[in-house]
């Protein structure tokens, strides 16, 4: 898994994006044809270089798609945070999340809710406090950019 950390620390010496990914095929007599691609970094300068064979150049544009999109990717990686959350164990094998809530008299703290995410593994753990249950804390990545839809 690529982490916030790590992504910071592969941006720190990477050349900066946006990246474009360039083709061109070609002909030459008695030769099979040959598609030609290279990612290029704002400035115009060739980081990658690839000359394949029309055969294989579709998994290889794949690729180079993808090559192109990492500075993109990396920043948005880097641009996330840790969330955490209690779940709870009503099972064995069966684990809720957990939302402690004082709303009414017959909601007691070992109902599960939607579950509540907090910004501290410490917030956390003394969410996981107020039940009788065996808990248990899991960690997500969020965003911290957030995209209007409607």
């Amino acid at each position: 898994m690529i982490t916030p950390d790590k992504a910071q620390a592969l941006l720190k010496g990477a050349t900066p994006g946006p990246y474009e990914l360039e083709e061109s095929g070609e002909q030459w007599a008695d030769c099979p044809p040959s598609h030609s691609m290279q990612i290029t970094s704002r400035d115009g300068h060739a980081l990658v270089q690839k000359e394949v064979s029309e055969r294989v150049a579709d998994e290889w544009h794949a690729t180079f798609e993808l090559m192109a999109t990492a500075p993109d990717m990396a920043k948005q990686i880097a641009n996330m945070r840790w969330e955490y959350a209690v779940e709870l164990q009503y099972e064995p094998d069966r684990w809720e999340l957990y939302k402690h809530t004082n709303l009414f008299a017959l909601i007691t703290t070992e109902v599960p809710a939607n579950g509540r995410w907090f910004d501290t593994i410490k917030q956390a753990q003394e969410h996981a406090k107020t039940t009788k249950y065996p808990t248990r804390i899991v960690r997500r990545l969020a965003s911290t950019e957030l995209e209007v839809i409607e």
